[in-house]
């Protein structure tokens, strides 16, 4: 599989745009710039984005086209293959995206950071989404877009994503446009949070910005369908970031309580947020940068232990609340806003987790 030309050309675009917001928060912005390298993956992606000489621009951006294009052709290997039709190829790649990219924390004091806005400049491209772990909408918008049309789930061209109106403002969807040009599915992998509703949940298309306009429905889908493409993209998930050879080596236990209490003592042990309080509570694995409660999910999956994922009736990609159904035990890892009021002064309010109801 090799990108197409239009693709590469988008991708320079993204990383060019990157290197020179890049290059201001370097002149401008310390409590931006300690953000990027609040954790092992986000310094070492930003690197890429900071070259001294256009040889060296050059040779990053070759750097990263590879990877994002064999990231890219991993992930359709096993999770968008022949043996999925498209419904559930396009079910399994937004579990993929669940479980493996973080959303940025948005609530954040703008008064005590003045250049919070800068946040979402550095995270919109779809290289964020797939390399780091970690993108507003438009990133998740665009891996989720390049998923679905590399792995054949529709035919070119049927795939684009599409910027809207919100109430909160604008919000990058993926729109799977159908031969009736007056009417199309929507997805929206930022604010799929593993629930039937999340994905049935459908645009007004007429609010986009674009002239002309279309019906924007959800995807039909059930329950079983979404837990089988979890199965699928967990048993993925655990092999390719080496989370089973983790599990085998430190979560070993007499009982599940134990390995639970290990998985915790682990998570506690390599969470990164201390180190910044724009960050939300991740932890750094294979040079990949997970939410804590995405990787415990991942970890009880490795360890075998039954657990079921429970949806907050405010959906939010951030609120991570685990059922243990066996041990009559749920434990949450809500992500709530770090209010610290500066780096400096008082360092980052750290909220630990996880919290046994």
């Amino acid at each position: 599989m090799k990108l197409l030309s239009s693709d590469v050309v988008e991708l320079e675009h993204e990383y060019k745009h990157l290197s020179e917001v890049v290059k201001s928060v370097k002149e401008n912005s310390e409590d931006i710039l300690d953000y990027l390298n609040s954790s092992e993956p986000s310094s070492t992606f930003f690197s890429f984005f900071d070259a001294e000489s256009r040889e060296e621009n050059n040779s990053n951006f070759v750097q990263l086209v590879y990877w994002y294009q064999k990231t890219l052709r991993d992930v359709v290997k096993n999770l968008g293959n022949d043996t999925f039709t498209g419904r559930e190829k396009m079910f399994n790649f937004l579990e993929y995206l669940r479980l493996t990219c973080c959303n940025e924390n948005y609530q954040i004091n703008e008064s005590d950071f003045a250049d919070v806005s800068l946040i979402p400049e550095l995270s919109y491209s779809r290289m964020n989404a797939a390399l780091l772990g970690k993108g507003v909408c438009s990133a998740q918008s665009k891996f989720l877009k390049d998923l679905i049309t590399y792995s054949k789930a529709l035919p070119y061209g049927r795939v684009t994503t599409q910027t809207i109106f919100v109430p909160k403002g604008l919000h990058d969807i993926v729109v799977l446009n159908s031969e009736d040009e007056n009417r199309a599915i929507t997805l929206d992998p930022q604010n799929y949070v593993g629930s039937v509703s999340s994905v049935k949940r459908g645009f007004d298309c007429k609010k986009r910005l674009l002239d002309d306009s279309f019906e924007g429905k959800g995807f039909r889908t059930t329950k079983k369908d979404l837990l089988k493409a979890r199965e699928t993209v967990l048993d993925y998930c655990v092999r390719k970031y080496g989370i089973d050879k983790l599990a085998h080596r430190d979560f070993q236990g007499a009982r599940p309580e134990e390995q639970i209490e290990k998985i915790e003592r682990f998570i506690s042990s390599y969470t990164t947020n201390c180190k910044h309080p724009l960050n939300f509570d991740t932890i750094s694995v294979q040079g990949h940068e997970f939410e804590v409660g995405k990787f415990f999910e991942m970890a009880c999956h490795a360890c075998g232990i039954p657990y079921e994922l429970e949806v907050p009736s405010k959906e939010d990609r951030a609120h991570t609340v685990i059922v243990l159904p066996t041990m009559n035990r749920k434990v949450d890892f809500t992500q709530k806003p770090k209010l610290a009021t500066s780096t400096k002064e008082n360092g980052p309010i750290y909220v630990k987790t996880p919290v046994q109801d």
